[in-house]
C-alpha cells in the first residue's frame, strides 16, 4: 500500500426532516481550511447534499466537491446553488433499486440495478 499525505476521513449521516444533519458516525478530523469531497450513491432532489454543503461551509472547510454515481438531473432543486463536480452516471427521474440502493430495505442485495415499476399490473 502507497502511504498518503492525505489519508480518507469518513462520516455516516443522514438528513432530518427538518433538514439538519444527524451523524450517525461524526467527523474524526476538522475540516477547517480543507477541501471536502462527499461520495453519494445517487443525487436526486439535492436536499442532502444541500444541508451537507452547508454544514461543511459552517465547520470551516475551503471548498466543498460532491461525487455521485447515479445522479437524477430532472429531480434535483439546487441548480445554480451548487454542482455535483462529478457525476458517474446520469439517469432518468425513476426510483431504481439493487445493488446497494433500496426501497423500504428491499432490493440492496440485487447484483444489478432496476428500475422499480411504480404502477404494477
Amino acid at each position: 500500500m502507497v502511504p498518503s499525505p492525505l489519508p480518507p476521513r469518513f462520516c455516516a449521516v443522514w438528513i432530518s426532516s427538518a433538514n439538519s444533519v444527524v451523524f450517525k458516525q461524526p467527523l474524526t478530523c476538522d475540516v477547517k481550511g480543507r477541501t471536502v469531497i462527499i461520495v453519494e450513491d445517487i443525487v436526486d432532489s439535492g436536499y442532502t447534499m444541500d444541508a451537507l454543503t452547508r454544514f461543511f461551509k459552517e465547520q470551516g472547510a475551503k471548498e466543498t466537491k460532491i461525487c455521485t454515481l447515479f445522479f437524477k438531473e430532472e429531480a434535483f432543486l439546487f441548480k445554480g446553488k451548487f454542482n455535483i463536480d462529478y457525476i458517474a452516471r446520469p439517469i432518468q427521474n425513476q426510483f431504481i433499486v439493487g445493488f446497494g440502493l433500496d426501497y423500504d430495505e428491499l432490493g440492496r442485495n440485487l447484483k444489478d440495478i432496476y428500475i422499480l415499476d411504480e404502477n404494477p399490473a
